[in-house]
């Protein structure tokens, strides 16, 4: 008589297996030591420029409201099919409120396709106070 593997399931077994975290957390908001995640609304933007903090847009970057992310900050983004990723909170947007992330994308035909998504942000950092680029720079006046 031959053994079926898969027959049954100890319970131990079972029981690990249900309790066993998510690769990524399942719920809204989550603390752990020194990282959060949220879940965020994800869209794109391909304007070149100059971004909020002064320095000028490039991958990496994204806008987002300086109320939940200030800017300086620096997050992991999970769930942005093809962008997902670190990325630091250099900009900000009119149209980016509370919990939205505008991830910049050098062409707009990546921004388009990109669409909308739900991701899930970690928070490795906080920016705080953020110095602009050029604020301190002293200038010198030839006469």
């Amino acid at each position: 008589m031959k053994a079926r593997l898969g027959r049954f399931v100890p319970a131990t077994a079972l029981l690990a297996v249900l309790t066993c975290p998510p690769a990524l957390p399942a719920v809204a908001k989550k603390t752990t030591e020194t990282r959060t995640y949220k879940r965020f609304l994800a869209t794109a933007y391909c304007r070149k420029g100059i971004t909020k903090s002064g320095k000028h847009t490039r991958r990496g970057i994204v806008a987002a409201d300086p109320r939940v992310l200030p800017l300086g900050s620096l997050i992991r983004v999970y769930n942005a099919p093809g962008y997902s990723g670190e990325y630091e909170v250099l900009d900000t947007g009119a149209k980016v409120k509370g919990r939205h992330i505008d991830i910049y994308m050098p062409r707009r035909r990546e921004a388009l396709e990109f669409g909308r998504h739900h991701v899930i942000v970690e928070v490795l950092r906080y920016g705080g106070r953020f110095e602009f680029a050029g604020a301190h720079e002293e200038r010198s006046v030839s006469s």
